[in-house]
């Protein structure tokens, strides 16, 4: 008897075939599996990342449409300048996260989030060529604001609808 308990006399390619191919075979199994798991990892980490990004969206988006639309009943003016700087800086951290969802992806979401900045966008736009609080006004400046705060609001239920699914 040699080596391994083997006889004097086997083959090699019995001894490949008996010792190496499952040897082999196991090891090609331990590497799929860390594979697997590398890969799976990723996208469950992936996932957790969108979802805080998308989370953080949704909730600066609701601080903007609070903001905007408390800039069309205040009677102030000092306060309409305050109000309105603060949705400013809203706006600013809507752009943030916005380029973490871009990083983040997918595209259909990012198109939907850069859909709901625009349509924003357009809401401090109005919004910045306001002197005095809309009241003081005939109000069409508030009813131009509310236009497009509701087009902002539909451009945000696409966002949540693509966000939906790209966590599915």
């Amino acid at each position: 008897m040699g080596v391994l308990g083997l006889s004097e006399n086997s083959s090699t390619v019995e001894q490949l075939i008996t010792y190496g191919v499952p040897g082999v075979i196991a090891l090609f199994g331990v590497w799929l599996g860390k594979t697997w798991e590398r890969r799976s990892g990723t996208q469950s980490w992936r996932r957790d990342r969108r979802l805080d990004a998308y989370a953080g969206f949704l909730a600066v988006l609701n601080d903007l449409r609070d903001h905007s639309r408390r800039l069309g009943d205040l009677l102030d003016a000092e306060e309409f300048r305050s109000e309105r700087a603060k949705t400013r800086d809203v706006a600013r951290r809507l752009q943030v996260i916005s380029g973490q969802i871009a990083l983040l992806g997918p595209s259909g979401v990012e198109d939907a989030a850069k859909e709901v900045g625009n349509a924003f966008r357009d809401v401090l736009d109005e919004v910045n060529g306001w002197e005095l609080p809309p009241r003081f006004d005939e109000g069409s400046q508030k009813a131009e604001a509310s236009r497009l705060i509701d087009g902002a609001t539909k451009a945000e239920r696409n966002f949540q609808k693509a966000a939906q699914r790209a966590l599915k």
